[in-house]
């Protein structure tokens, strides 16, 4: 009998010991090293993938731009091939700067990108999340002035600028 609890004991302690060949490999995304290139009326969105499975896998990548309301701006999704270590994938999203109101571009540095890769492999988890735009496009930024309303040709003109980057 003392056996038996010795090995249910000793089994526990392996478990919970985080022993490497029991742990949940995953796949997760890196936002820190994620950017956002805005240029030519599109967006190209580059996510840092880390694929610790031990093997390459196949996986869905969607991304949504998100207005400061949460209405969705623009959708892209991709299907990924991610080799085993640190990646890169770049997915085009369609959006176009150049199409948006005034209003509209003013909210622009505080749009969020919502991404989610969702493996083929049902074992493993979905790597999901928000981060916002000011973060991955540092050069995203509001710029406001404010100055006299009237100016002339050849004069000089003093205006108080500044620029936010949320």
């Amino acid at each position: 009998m003392h056996k038996r609890w010795a090995l249910i004991l000793a089994g526990w302690a392996f478990l919970l010991s985080g022993h490497s060949s029991l742990q949940a490999a995953s796949i997760e995304i890196n936002e820190q090293a994620t950017h956002l290139e805005l240029a030519n009326g599109s967006a190209l969105l580059t996510l840092t993938v880390i694929n610790g499975t031990g093997a390459k896998r196949r996986a869905g990548v969607e991304i949504k731009f998100l207005a400061p309301n949460d209405e969705v701006k623009a959708l892209a999704r991709s299907p990924a091939a991610i080799p085993v270590g640190a990646t890169s994938i770049s997915i085009p999203v369609p959006f176009n700067l150049s199409g948006m109101k005034l209003s509209e571009s003013k909210e622009l540095p505080f749009y969020r990108i919502d991404y989610r890769l969702t493996p083929e492999d049902r074992g493993l988890l979905p790597s999901a999340g928000k981060v916002a735009l000011g973060t991955i496009a540092p050069g995203v930024f509001a710029l406001q002035m404010a100055g006299v309303e009237l100016y002339g040709g050849g004069l000089h003109y003093r205006a108080l600028v500044r620029a936010i980057n949320p």
